[in-house]
Formats: structure tokens, C-alpha cells, sequence
């Protein structure tokens, strides 16, 4: 009885596995008759080109999107998908472009905004604390923890706290906002001023109270 269970799961796992792949591969498939007669249609290069990266096929994601910026290199959407393709092909110098370049077009575009400012915050560039500044403005000062861990890597305890506090207000259960906290307030960094033990404790203790499960939160405290 049990094997039969195990064979039916199995089964339906394959099942399962193999209709997200078909589907994935059914939206490309109409993309292509599309493109084959519309083989200028940039949108439609650009959205086959992020079909492609979703399923790890970088090289032929990369053949789209060069593509469509060969025909048109001022579209924000194309920009931040060339971005994306050559972060995974590791030039991250043509990612830097790509997203400048779309906020030399749209200033307000927050996704390029983002990918922007957290590669050149990863890569210590000059640019990291004022690129967040910006990005606090325009997302009215709610930022994700993955780019508030950048302030606390520049040693900006006070600026990454309050934006913690204030995702928070938005999401009060968040584990990587509550660990990020935890982590500040037990940083031993001479800078920083909000060293606390108990602060720290209080934050590690929620999160372990929050998520009883996860073995990691046991391995950070």
C-alpha cells in the first residue's frame, strides 16, 4: 500500500513538473510564430528573451534582447531585461549600462532603480548611499530588506533601523527585517552607537516565535 501511495505521488509530481514546463514552453512556441512573422516586434523579442532566462536558457535570452535593442535602445522594459540577462552572463559592466541608461529615460523607473542600486551597493561603488536615497524618495520610504543591508554594510545603523521600522509597519512579521534588526543590534563595530543585547535578544526571540521551524533562525541566534 504504501509503495502504490509513493508510485501516485510520484507520478503526479512528474505530471505536475512536466505541465509548468509544457506551459512555459507552449507560451514560446506562440511567441515564435508570432516573432516569425513580426521579427521586428520588439515587445514581443522581449518577452519570448525573459521566457528564455526564466527557464535558464541564457543564451538564447541573450539572442532576444540583443536583438530587440539592436532595433531599439530607448525602451525602459528592454533595458531592464538586458540588465537582467547579462547579470546571469556575468558582465555586470553592460547591467550597469543597461539600467543607467533606462533611468537617463524614465528617472522614475523603480525597477531599474533597484537592480541598479543594489549591484553597484554589492560591488562598493561611490554611488550606493546616494542611489538608496533616491530610492527612499520615490518608493515613500518603504524599502526591502535586501537593500537596507547595504546601509548597514556602510555602517548607516541609524538610516537602516528607521527603514526597517518603518517596513515593518507594513509587514510586521517579515524574517529578514526582523533579522536585520537583530543583527544591528548586535553588531560589536565601535561605529556602532545602538549596540544592545537585549534589543538584539528581543528581535532573535520573535523571530524563533514566529517561525519555530526554520533551523536557521535557531543557527543565527
Amino acid at each position: 500500500m504504501r509503495n502504490y501511495i509513493l508510485l501516485l505521488f510520484s507520478i503526479c509530481f512528474l505530471s505536475c513538473h512536466q505541465y509548468v514546463d509544457n506551459t512555459s514552453m507552449s507560451q514560446i512556441d506562440s511567441l515564435s510564430i508570432l516573432i516569425n512573422k513580426d521579427p521586428f516586434n520588439i515587445s514581443l523579442l522581449n518577452e519570448r528573451s525573459q521566457l528564455y532566462l526564466e527557464k535558464n536558457n541564457i543564451d538564447s535570452a541573450k539572442r532576444d534582447i540583443d536583438a530587440a535593442y539592436s532595433i531599439f535602445k530607448n525602451d525602459p522594459l528592454i533595458l531592464l531585461n538586458r540588465g537582467d540577462v547579462y547579470y546571469y552572463l556575468n558582465k555586470t559592466r553592460i547591467s550597469v549600462e543597461s539600467w543607467d541608461r533606462c533611468l537617463v529615460i524614465d528617472p522614475n523607473n523603480i525597477e531599474c532603480r533597484k537592480k541598479l542600486t543594489n549591484l553597484l551597493c554589492v560591488v562598493k561603488d561611490v554611488r550606493c548611499e546616494s542611489m538608496i536615497d533616491t530610492l527612499i524618495v520615490l518608493s515613500q520610504g518603504v524599502l526591502s530588506p535586501s537593500t537596507i543591508v547595504h546601509l548597514k554594510e556602510l555602517k548607516k545603523y541609524n538610516k537602516a533601523i528607521d527603514l526597517l521600522n518603518t517596513f515593518l509597519l507594513h509587514d510586521d512579521s517579515n524574517k529578514e527585517a526582523l533579522s536585520l534588526l537583530s543583527i544591528i543590534y548586535s553588531d560589536t563595530a565601535n561605529s556602532n552607537q545602538f549596540f544592545d543585547v537585549q534589543v538584539a535578544e528581543k528581535y532573535f526571540n520573535k523571530i524563533i516565535e514566529l517561525y519555530p521551524d526554520d533551523f536557521q533562525v535557531y543557527y543565527n541566534f
